[in-house]
């Protein structure tokens, strides 16, 4: 993985490229093999440096992948299965974003709910959690997000809070 090298390419990127290059429309398959079509994307650098079949492909969600996408499944398992109301939903997602947690879909109250039966509660072992609005944490959870844009526990991106002018 030479993309993750510090002196190879992080470096250089880091000094060489700003978002602008980063990002931009381009030609992009939807199948492999089928018709290119100009689209928005993202990871220019990576896609021109690594150039192969796959990187002008689409980025597909991992569902796709998995055959999740015929049918609606998930959306019928988190309807029956999980036995999530709309009703119930609703509800809990005003009350959980009064607790500074942006609720996307039943699956994340679902998610959500077994997470603070693991951890006892809105815990976590090695990140902090901040009140709402602190800008040390994602703008979807409050839980501490560093540097990254995105989380890797609620999902959310891009997950900082804006800058505020000074």
């Amino acid at each position: 993985q030479p993309f993750i090298d510090k002196e190879l390419f992080v470096e250089w990127a880091l000094k060489e490229t700003g978002r602008s290059d980063c990002i931009s429309k381009c030609k992009i398959q939807s199948q492999c093999g089928g018709v290119y079509q100009i689209q928005h994307c993202g990871k220019i650098p990576l896609r021109e440096a690594f150039c192969t079949v796959a990187s002008w492909r689409r980025m597909d969600w991992i569902f796709r992948g998995s055959g999740a996408e015929e049918g609606n499944l998930l959306l019928d398992y988190y309807k029956s299965s999980a036995g999530i109301s709309d009703d119930e939903f609703r509800l809990e997602q005003d009350q959980y974003l009064r607790k500074g947690i942006k609720l996307q879909s039943k699956e994340h109250l679902h998610n959500i709910r077994i997470f603070q039966s693991v951890f006892g509660g809105l815990n976590h072992p090695t990140k902090a959690r901040y009140p709402i609005g602190d800008p040390r944490g994602c703008i979807s959870c409050c839980f501490e997000i560093g540097d990254e844009q995105f989380c890797h526990l609620c999902d959310e991106y891009p997950a900082q809070h804006p800058k505020t002018k000074r």
